[in-house]
């Protein structure tokens, strides 16, 4: 299962995948429907990883059935977790393995933070209205359709019946982006911040590997 942590450490990266699932599902089918999303997933994203040589810990997926994360219940999902030390491009290269996976799947909608929380909103904040940033967006930062969403607060009482208030239960807040996708996606100069940054993947991968010689002894040849 997922992990309850407040914060994690640094120079991690965290995502959970919410994939469409049957309604009260049985667990032990719960367990293989997300082991056969898992399957396809990492077959989707093969032939970019299969080059990629990572700093430390590899992307990663598990089925996560439940568990809880600040108190807070958590839906049935599918979870990763990657320590990159050093090396800001393995987890900007996750970024673009999740944007790749949400344009490709109809219905899944992903949830990415580090240890400085909802990093993608910090790295486009010079074009984020006001209300918007990394502490006000608790629970509303997603990806789907291969683009960024933010769920917006209701501006009425009408729109209190599809855009929640306050901090959202996940489950509400991922219905909320598969079902009002529209109200959800942010403009595209805020998400042109995130999209420079994995821009050049998986083209990249090849470019950013050095190759060096290395003399040896005849003895050890």
């Amino acid at each position: 299962a997922a992990p309850s942590l407040q914060r994690l450490s640094d120079d991690t990266v965290e995502y959970r995948l919410f994939p469409p699932l049957p309604e009260q599902p049985a667990a032990d089918g719960l367990q293989d429907i997300l082991s056969g999303y898992i399957e396809s997933y990492l077959s989707a994203i093969s032939h970019h990883v299969v080059e990629y040589i990572w700093h430390r810990e590899t992307f990663n997926l598990s089925p996560s059935i439940g568990g809880s994360l600040n108190d807070v219940s958590l839906p049935p999902h599918i979870y990763g977790r990657t320590h990159f030390g050093d090396n800001i491009e393995d987890e900007w290269f996750i970024v673009f393995l999740l944007f790749s996976l949400s344009r490709t799947f109809q219905g899944l909608v992903i949830s990415v933070q580090d240890n400085d929380g909802e990093f993608l909103l910090i790295e486009s904040s010079s074009d984020l209205p006001k209300w918007m940033d990394a502490t006000t967006c608790e629970n509303r930062v997603y990806l789907y359709g291969g683009n960024l969403h933010v769920i917006p607060y209701p501006r009425s009482p009408a729109e209190l019946t599809c855009l929640p208030y306050g901090v959202p239960d996940l489950a509400d807040a991922v219905n909320a982006v598969r079902e009002f996708s529209t109200e959800t996606r942010v403009a595209s100069k805020i998400e042109s911040h995130v999209l420079e940054r994995i821009q050049g993947y998986p083209m990249r991968i090849r470019s950013d590997q050095h190759v060096t010689q290395c003399r040896i002894p005849a003895k050890l040849a």
